[in-house]
């Protein structure tokens, strides 16, 4: 698809502002443009630039861009709680079930208490954030493994509007 004739890259939209302040009688904007007029058309492309993204209200309506609103799913984690665990010196080894690939940003819960997992060493054993608190060889015993904490795509602002969550029959319920 060829690139369409309206395209203007930040270079291009700062030498048109340097045209509209100081006239078209030199190079242009350019490297050397004096630090003064440097500053002033980067205020000016900045100003336009924000005012583009939030347009003030005309005859009382507001215009929000869609590219600014993406819609974005998150896959949360089922907690796991298949087989019995072992601590020793913090280092957790499972028996009869293997640990899910997500383990390392997990936390245990063993009889109320929590404890935060720093790494998935194998299929079967992680390691705990602080080896002291669970240090004990004969804690074997049921446990469930959740995950608590998730990261958020580098470009999220906000939640606009209704959050809302899905379970198996992936239906829409507010949270």
């Amino acid at each position: 698809m060829a690139e369409p004739t309206l395209s203007l890259n930040w270079d291009g939209i700062r030498n048109e502002v340097y045209e509209f302040l100081f006239g078209g009688n030199d190079a242009g904007y350019t490297s050397e443009t004096d630090t003064d007029r440097t500053r002033l058309i980067e205020r000016v492309c900045e100003s336009g630039l924000r005012q583009f993204y939030g347009p003030p209200p005309m005859e009382g309506r507001t215009h929000d861009w869609s590219f600014l609103m993406p819609v974005a799913t998150l896959s949360l984690n089922a907690s796991y709680s298949t087989g019995t665990i072992a601590a020793s010196s913090g280092v957790v080894t499972l028996s009869g079930g293997t640990f899910p690939a997500w383990a390392a940003s997990g936390e245990f819960n063993v009889n109320g208490t929590n404890y935060t997992v720093n790494t998935r060493d194998s299929d079967t054993q992680v390691t705990l954030d602080d080896t002291s608190s669970a240090s004990d060889a004969s804690l074997l015993t049921t446990y469930s493994l959740h995950q608590d904490d998730y990261d958020l795509p580098d470009d999220f602002g906000n939640i606009l509007g209704v959050l809302t969550y899905s379970q198996a029959d992936n239906a829409l319920q507010p949270v």
